[in-house]
């Protein structure tokens, strides 16, 4: 997809939708990597389960600032759909007014 710009209607809807569906199941398998983790927690200690510990804060940081990126991108694109449709509105109505004021000449 990558390269690829689309002027197919709706394909900014199409693609926040698609952001939404990829995030949810981001969601789930980072729910799922945790509890994992939570459940082995409790059993395992030492300098290996500290180094784990910290190694897992680190991921969790980077799985939230995804989660916020997902976020925002979603956001982002359906913001500019509606902005992209409200600009095709006014051209549309420009192009009518055009139309009217040469049909009177």
């Amino acid at each position: 997809m990558a390269g690829v710009i689309s002027a197919e209607e709706d394909a900014l809807n199409k693609g926040a939708r698609a952001v939404a569906e990829a995030h949810g199941s981001i969601k789930q398998q980072v729910s799922k990597v945790r509890s994992e983790v939570e459940q082995l927690g409790g059993a395992w200690q030492g300098a290996a389960a500290v180094s784990f510990r910290n190694l897992m804060s680190e991921w969790n940081g980077k799985a939230e600032r995804l989660s916020q990126v997902l976020d925002q991108l979603q956001q982002n694109l359906v913001t500019t759909d509606k902005v992209q449709q409200e600009l095709e509105q006014e051209h549309n109505d420009s192009i009518r007014n055009l139309g009217s004021l040469m049909s009177g000449i």
